[in-house]
């Protein structure tokens, strides 16, 4: 009945509302590093990359040692799922408005970036990696496709012994 989905609504808002008043930003900061450090890199395959953003809750297995590891052990399973879901929309969202952010801008001037910048810990490394690559990428040199014996010789930087021994002598 509408009656009790309601109730039962009420009752989810409220353990909600628990998980996260028991997180401290250092449990999320763990979370977040549990789940890109080894969650995510033990069920990666060559086939399917599990990132953060799309790891399911049975695939979220740590350790009792990961879990101690990562100072979570007094966490129950539970509270670490609920708080995993938030991260997980959180950077769903994130995904698609941190290409839109100047971050070469001061937290001052961009008060978005600068919101971003202080949730910085609880984004997962697969929301970040595309704008890594596209920076990465972006700051290439010339020579970047070259192989190494090409690069050390398209590189030739001429120098003059004696001009450079005045220079030493002009400054001591």
């Amino acid at each position: 009945s509408g009656k009790a989905k309601a109730e039962l609504f009420k009752d989810l808002i409220e353990e909600i509302n628990a998980v996260h008043q028991v997180f401290t930003p250092a449990h999320d900061k763990s979370l977040v590093d549990l789940v890109d450090q080894r969650i995510c890199e033990r069920r990666s395959t060559e086939q399917r990359t599990v990132q953060g953003t799309s790891l399911t809750l049975t695939e979220f297995d740590p350790t009792e040692r990961d879990l101690e590891y990562y100072r979570l052990s007094q966490l129950p399973r539970r509270a670490l799922l609920v708080r995993l879901v938030t991260l997980q929309v959180l950077n769903r969202q994130l995904r698609t408005t941190l290409p839109l952010i100047d971050f070469s801008v001061r937290g001052d001037v961009s008060r978005l970036a600068g919101l971003v910048r202080g949730v910085r810990k609880l984004i997962f490394w697969g929301t970040k990696e595309g704008m890594w690559k596209e920076a990465l990428e972006a700051s290439r040199g010339p020579g970047a496709d070259k192989q190494p014996d090409q690069v050390k010789n398209a590189l030739t930087v001429p120098l003059d012994r004696f001009k450079a021994m005045r220079f030493k002598e002009r400054l001591v």
